[in-house]
């Protein structure tokens, strides 16, 4: 009876084992299975996110070279305003020369008939 019972006690602790180790390898194999989807959706997000940079990298360039363009019209703007006031300065004291020149040419002429 003993001999019995110790062979069923055994054969049950052996099922068991093949039972666990079953389990085991389905577990394994859950891990594994959830790793591999992990890392698809780091990769989905990383490549989004490298998108999302991209995208926010290519708006920015947009906007320096607009800033840029509205500068450099401004400047030209600015520079072509001056231009035309040192013309027309230039042009005044030509005039205001000339005409005081020629008054001067004048009384000379008068006091010398």
């Amino acid at each position: 009876m003993k001999k019995t019972l110790m062979a069923l006690l055994i054969s049950s602790l052996a099922g068991f084992a093949a039972f666990g180790q079953d389990t085991a390898k389905e577990d394994i194999k859950k891990s594994g299975e959830e790793v591999k989807k992990a890392g698809k959706a780091t990769g989905k997000a990383t490549k989004e996110a490298g998108k999302a940079t991209g995208k926010a990298t290519e708006d920015a360039g947009k906007a320096t070279g607009k800033a840029t363009e509205d500068a450099g019209k401004a400047t030209g703007k600015a520079t072509k305003s001056a231009g035309k006031a040192v013309v027309s300065g230039t042009k005044k004291g030509i005039h205001k020369v000339a005409s005081g020149t020629e008054k001067g040419a004048d009384k000379v002429k008068e006091k010398t008939e």
